[in-house]
């Protein structure tokens, strides 16, 4: 019993509703000219329904073509992503590698720049 009032009242509260917003003249406009507009919508349809059949395959061509090429660009992203992490070791490697040359590198350049300033403060002295 409750249900029912309930709906009632919902029913009878969005059609109140609605009626108070069709107050407002903007709104009333903006009503009835999607009224129209969705009128002859329906009227073209129903004038030429093979219109509706033609339109409703196109559509689903383009559904059906874009589908298609979500699955593509997803099977690409993934074989990339495989690729990826069939790299990452040895990439990994590849910078432990250069980190230990640049690292040794450094160590020499700062020796022989150490002796020639040794080498350079002595010839000075002297």
């Amino acid at each position: 019993m409750g249900t029912k009032r309930f709906i009632k009242g919902l029913v009878f509260g969005a059609m109140a509703g609605g009626f108070i917003t069709l107050l407002n003249k903007e709104t009333r406009e903006d009503v009835m000219d999607s009224t129209k507009k969705g009128g002859e919508f329906i009227s073209r349809y129903a004038r030429d329904p093979q219109l509706l059949v033609e339109s409703t395959k196109e559509v689903y061509e383009k559904v059906r073509e874009t589908a298609q090429q979500i699955g593509e660009d997803m099977e690409f992203i993934n074989q990339k992503v495989e690729e990826i992490k069939e790299l990452s070791p040895q990439v990994k490697d590849l910078i432990e590698d250069a980190k230990e040359t640049l690292h040794s590198s450094s160590e020499s350049y700062k020796e022989v720049f150490t002796e020639e300033d040794h080498q350079s403060n002595n010839s000075r002295v002297e």
